[in-house]
């Protein structure tokens, strides 16, 4: 079974929409099985802001790069 965007993404988003709440992040992570291989698509903010113009903010475009990244080392995304 393939997931498109699982649980890192539910992560980022909480962090971007209301930060840093531990408990909510825990409580997300122990509902949702681990992947066999969780696998991050990297992109950078410009690209995503030329590919959906004025979807998002550019500064929150590049903060979710940071939150992506820092997920997929906690995670050890390959």
């Amino acid at each position: 079974m393939v997931c498109d965007r699982w649980v890192t993404d539910s992560l980022v988003d909480l962090r971007l929409r209301y930060g840093s709440h531990r408990a909510a992040a825990l409580a997300l992570s122990a509902a949702v099985p681990r992947p066999d291989l969780g696998l991050l698509l990297s992109l950078d903010a410009e690209t995503a802001a030329r590919r959906h113009p004025g979807d998002q903010d550019p500064a929150v475009l590049r903060r979710a790069v940071g939150l992506y990244e820092e997920e997929a080392r906690r995670r050890a995304l390959v």
